[in-house]
């Protein structure tokens, strides 16, 4: 079925009035800003789980077709990526599937919105018809402002997938020139490859940054008046899927599916003049403290080192005379009892000496006694000698006196007779 494309036929939604504002759930509320303040992420996932499904302001409904409701616009998380689906019925409609997370406070229009996701196309648009098909995939950060000026600031980028148009796979971005319009920026074509798109959206600065695939989009500041909107300040990060434009008297169109997945959200403060002077105060007030309580901390380590030194040197030098004092006293017990040692050993060898000398008097002594008494004992030999052989002579005299007495006994007997 060949589609036409109708000029003027849709004007990019930013997001719903207050009724369906109301039901818009999260709040994030942020820490007081430093003055190098760092990213905070707010917001991941690999699917679109936790976000909303509504019907978005891409609509139209053919002669005798009733008008696009939620029952046309469906979004299955797939815990790797979610399926988002338009005109699911495949009725004579331009469904507008949009997918969204919101995040509500005070301080959204004072930080840097950095966002993005990767889509990809489950079967590329084409002439040749079927059951899928597409008019465009679309998204965008916005931060509304209720609370003051009720302007809607931010960027978006829209994929032309409009087979039939001579701009198939066209990139536009979103301007806020005359009352909101798409803008040519580039092209990327049609095919079954995922896609990353990545969003900077910095309300105080006013500036925005918006990339496809790495590629910076020629995007600008949009700034859309909203009167009917609410009071609340919020951010919005949003994706669609836009169906095929069935024609004005279309009984069925096809559905068309995009795929989403590892969405992420990080927001940064951006502080005001008189906070950033206020937070360099602070700084500077806490480095001053700080460098205090480290000068001080140096200060109370150098007089415990000093002090730690100063009782090392007197503990040295006690320990050292202590140590002297020992080895005086063990030198001179050494020294004294080296000369009792020398002394006793002096009367020892005095001792011996003098035992020795009477030992060799007693020694001479006992020998002249022994050579008198050899001499004696030599004499008395003699003596011996010579009694024995005066015995020997008395003897033979005995015995010549009894021979004679025998012999004049036998002359005298003889004499007598």
């Amino acid at each position: 079925m060949k589609a036409s494309n109708r000029n003027g036929q849709r004007r990019f939604l930013s997001l719903l009035g207050t009724a369906v504002a109301a039901g818009m759930a999260a709040t994030v509320g942020l820490a007081s800003p430093a003055m190098a303040s760092p990213a905070e992420t707010v917001g991941a996932g690999s699917d679109l789980s936790g976000w909303e499904t509504v019907v978005g302001g891409g609509t139209f409904a053919a002669a005798g077709q009733a008008s696009v409701t939620s029952a046309d616009v469906a979004a299955e998380n797939r815990r790797s990526y979610t399926s988002l689906r338009s005109n699911v019925g495949h009725r004579g409609v331009m469904a507008d599937a949009l997918a969204y997370k919101r995040m509500t406070g005070a301080t959204m229009m004072n930080v840097v919105h950095r966002a993005g996701y990767s889509f990809q196309l489950p079967s590329v648009p084409s002439t040749a018809g079927g059951s899928r098909n597409a008019q465009t995939v679309e998204g965008g950060l916005f931060v509304w402002d209720g609370a003051k000026s009720k302007v809607d600031n931010g960027t978006a980028f829209q994929w032309v997938l409009n087979p039939w148009v001579s701009n198939f796979g066209q990139l536009r971005v979103w301007s806020s020139a005359n009352g909101g319009s798409w803008v040519p920026a580039g092209y990327l074509k049609p095919d079954t490859a995922w896609h990353t798109v990545t969003f900077q959206v910095n309300p105080v600065a006013q500036k925005v940054e918006l990339t496809v695939d790495g590629g910076v989009l020629p995007a600008t500041y949009t700034k859309m008046p909203k009167a009917s909107w609410g009071t609340d300040v919020s951010a919005r990060l949003q994706v669609e899927a836009i169906s095929l434009w069935p024609g004005s008297a279309a009984t069925s169109a096809p559905e068309h599916e995009v795929w989403i997945k590892d969405w992420n959200w990080t927001q940064e403060v951006v502080l005001t003049e008189a906070e950033k002077a206020a937070a360099e105060k602070a700084a500077a007030d806490k480095a001053a403290a700080e460098k205090a309580v480290a000068d001080k901390a140096a200060a109370d380590k150098a007089a415990a080192d000093k002090a730690a030194a100063e009782k090392a040197v007197a503990d040295k030098a006690a320990a050292d005379k202590a140590a002297a004092e020992k080895a005086a006293a063990e030198q001179a017990a050494a020294d004294k009892a080296a000369a009792d040692k020398a002394a006793a050993e002096k009367a020892a060898a005095e001792k011996a000496a003098a035992e020795q000398a009477a030992a060799d008097k007693v020694a001479k002594a006992q020998g002249k006694a022994d050579a008198a008494a050899d001499k004696a004992e030599k004499a008395q030999d003699k003596a011996d000698a010579a009694a024995d052989k005066a015995a020997k002579a008395q003897d033979k005299a005995d015995a010549a006196t009894a021979k004679a007495d025998a012999a004049a006994a036998k002359a005298a007997e003889k004499a007598a007779k």
